[in-house]
C-alpha cells in the first residue's frame, strides 16, 4: 500500500493591523493656528518704559522741589528726604538716565544693566555721604556708610564704596574707562612737563640793565 504524501501546512495568515490614518489625517487637515500680534511691539513697550522712568524721575523732581502743591507731596516729599537725605536727587538722576538709555538703545539689556548700575551708583553715594556727611545722607546712607566702616575702617569703607561707584558710572552710562585713564595721564604729563620748563622770554620787550659795581 503506497503511503500517501503528508499534506503541507499552509502559513498561517497575517492579519493586517488598519492603519491609524483617522489622527493623522485629522491632524494633516487643521489649519496652523495664527499667532495674534501684541498689541505693542517690543520697541515700542521698551521706548515707553524709558519714558515712563523719565517721567517718575521729573514727577519726583518736582515733588522735591516743591512739596506743597498737594496732600501726596508734603509726606512723600519728608519721607523721601528722610530716608534718602539728598540722595534723594541722585535717585532723581539714575531714574532719568535709566530712561534715557531705554530710549536710545534698542535692547532692553541696556535699561537693565543702566538701572543696576543706577542704583549702585545710589547706593555707593549714599554710603559715601554717611561717612563724610552723616546729617545729609538720610537713614540709608547713615547705615550703609557707617556699616561699612564697622568691619572695614573708615579708609577701607571710603576705597570700597568709591570702587563701586565708579562700577556703578561705567554700568549706567557705558564709560570706557581705558580712554579716560589715558587722556588723564596725558594730561598730568604735559601740566608735569609745562611745570617743568622754564618761561620763555617774551619778545619785544627790553631786558633790564644789569646792576653795575658802585
Amino acid at each position: 500500500m503506497a503511503r500517501s504524501a503528508p499534506a503541507r501546512r499552509r502559513p498561517a495568515r497575517r492579519r493586517a493591523v488598519p492603519a491609524k490614518r483617522g489622527r493623522i489625517s485629522v491632524a494633516g487637515r487643521r489649519a496652523p493656528a495664527t499667532r495674534r500680534a501684541p498689541l505693542l511691539s517690543p520697541d515700542l513697550r521698551r521706548e515707553i518704559s524709558g519714558v515712563g522712568s523719565i517721567g517718575l524721575g521729573l514727577l519726583i523732581g518736582a515733588v522735591l522741589l516743591m512739596p506743597g502743591g498737594g496732600a501726596v507731596a508734603g509726606p512723600l516729599h519728608d519721607w523721601l528726604f528722610g530716608a534718602l537725605g539728598v540722595g534723594a536727587w541722585l535717585a532723581v538722576i539714575g531714574l532719568i538716565v535709566t530712561g534715557g538709555r531705554l530710549c536710545l538703545t534698542s535692547e532692553w539689556g541696556a535699561g537693565t544693566i543702566a538701572a543696576t548700575g543706577c542704583g549702585l551708583t545710589v547706593l555707593a553715594l549714599l554710603g559715601l555721604l554717611g561717612l563724610a556727611a552723616p546729617a545729609s545722607a538720610g537713614a540709608l546712607g547713615r547705615w550703609i556708610g557707617p556699616g561699612i566702616g564697622t568691619g572695614l575702617g573708615r579708609a577701607g569703607a571710603t576705597a570700597l564704596l568709591i570702587a563701586f561707584t565708579a562700577i556703578g558710572l561705567v554700568m549706567a552710562t557705558e564709560l570706557r574707562v581705558g580712554p579716560v585713564l589715558r587722556a588723564a595721564a596725558e594730561w598730568l604729563t604735559a601740566a608735569r612737563e609745562r611745570t617743568a620748563a622754564p618761561d620763555p622770554e617774551e619778545p619785544g620787550w627790553p631786558r633790564p640793565p644789569a646792576p653795575g659795581p658802585r
